[in-house]
């Protein structure tokens, strides 16, 4: 991957400190870029929501087959660890 972007986080926690998580599943195009985002598995859709902002501007280096780009789908897991400041 060549550009990584974090996803924001909420200043409005349920919790002093919680984890929340979510897999999102997408396609890397032949240019390394994303798209075609679903949400197979969150916690919390506000974090699920921005996971898919943020993965909208990552760049990978695509995958080949017989030495031309080709686009593939994948799954990523996100795990967030809220802690509230004292």
């Amino acid at each position: 991957m060549d550009f990584r972007k974090r996803p924001r986080l909420s200043d409005h926690s349920p919790d002093e400190r919680y984890r929340r998580g979510g897999t999102i599943e997408f396609t890397i195009a032949e240019d390394g870029t994303t798209k075609d985002f679903v949400v197979v598995e969150s916690d919390y859709r506000y974090f699920a929501d921005h996971a898919i902002i943020a993965l909208r501007e990552w760049r990978y280096q695509p995958a080949t087959k017989n030495g031309k780009p080709v686009a593939v789908r994948v799954r990523q897991t996100f795990e967030y660890v809220v802690r509230k400041p004292n």
